[in-house]
């Protein structure tokens, strides 16, 4: 979540895988060859989260109003014409 929120390369490309979780249709999808341009321990935290979403089976305002909040968060520096 802190590098998704910071303002690098690096984060916009995080950012973007998990706004693509949030809501693909509003946020954008996530091109996988973006992965390829990411530090290798940043892609490995991506590939956890990945495992995780696809077992939780949950969009991230489901899952805790702390992620929720964290999840605007982001929204408000990546996607900030989608801040409500």
């Amino acid at each position: 979540m802190e590098i998704a929120k910071g303002d690098t390369h690096q984060s916009g490309l995080v950012s973007g895988f998990l706004l693509a979780w949030w809501n693909a249709e509003e946020c954008g999808g996530y091109d996988l060859t973006w992965a390829w341009a990411l530090d290798p321990e940043i892609a490995d935290d991506i590939i956890a989260v990945f495992s995780y979403v696809t077992r939780l089976r949950k969009h991230p305002d489901q899952i805790t109003p702390e992620l929720n909040a964290h999840f605007r968060s982001i929204i408000r520096v990546w996607r900030p014409e989608l801040a409500r």
